[in-house]
């Protein structure tokens, strides 16, 4: 799995969807094989393939028995290194991408957090939508996704984490052999808007069709890089978080009042 430092928050302005979008189409063809050919391909060494996109990163992955691995890591090597952006691709992934945002509309849980989101980041990127929108879809060009992997695809930008039935020097020595000639290149940090300060309100979203109310609550909350943030996490997943925490157990097994 390689994962790159460039995700939903480095869209620029207007083009909300699009390191989405890029993502998407990485292993939906390359300049050395067509999106048949890698299916064909991975299907044929009974593996698997994939990529997406995060907030913050990006990462396409590859699955392979021992004796593909060669095989694996070119192919994951040409989806970081050579997309094809093939047009056709790029009007499929973006009407696939627009009729799920389509249906997402419909989804008070979708709402609860695109509005959540706003509330709490205000313009700063992870206050925006990272699939994007109908709007700015539309405006994403194949040379918007091209400049994109461009500034963002290097190998001073990226980490690539190998693990199997492999020794240390069979790793590094196949990666050498298919990433040596990958060249570095300076990456640009842009500087973001900051977040809102914290204020205490509540917000209603009027859906009289929906069969079920949504409710969010919360604020910013530490960096990330806090000493407290493991011991933060633990007590917020004790409390609150997925599984059988203290509040669910209230919530749904004492009280009945919500599926989760």
């Amino acid at each position: 799995r390689m994962i790159v430092r460039a995700g939903a928050a480095l869209d620029p302005r207007g083009k909300a969807g699009l390191a989405d979008l890029a993502a998407s189409l990485l292993d939906q063809g390359t300049t050395t094989r067509t999106a048949n050919e890698m299916n064909d391909l991975i299907d044929f060494i009974g593996g698997e393939m994939g990529a997406g996109a995060g907030t913050d990163l990006t990462f396409v992955n590859v699955v392979v028995m021992k004796d593909s691995f060669d095989t694996g890591l070119r192919l994951l090597s040409d989806m970081a290194r050579q997309p094809a952006f093939a047009p056709q691709e790029i009007e499929r992934k973006r009407r696939q991408t627009l009729s799920a945002l389509q249906v997402s509309f419909d989804d008070p849980g979708f709402i609860a957090d695109a509005v959540f989101d706003r509330l709490v980041y205000g313009f700063h990127p992870y206050g925006l939508p990272q699939s994007g929108t109908p709007e700015s879809l539309a405006t994403i060009t194949r040379d918007d996704l091209l400049a994109y992997h461009r500034q963002n695809f290097v190998p001073n930008n990226a980490i690539l984490a190998v693990v199997g039935d492999i020794t240390a020097d069979e790793a590094f020595d196949s990666v050498k052999k298919v990433f040596g000639d990958w060249e570095r290149r300076e990456v640009g940090r842009p500087q973001f808007i900051a977040a809102p300060d914290p204020a205490r309100r509540v917000v209603v979203v009027n859906k009289p069709d929906a069969v079920q109310t949504e409710v969010r609550v919360g604020h910013l909350g530490v960096k990330r890089n806090t000493i407290d943030y493991m011991p933060l996490n633990m007590t917020l997943r004790i409390l609150g978080g997925e599984g059988a925490n203290r509040l669910h157990q209230v919530l749904r097994a004492e009280r009945s009042l919500t599926y989760g």
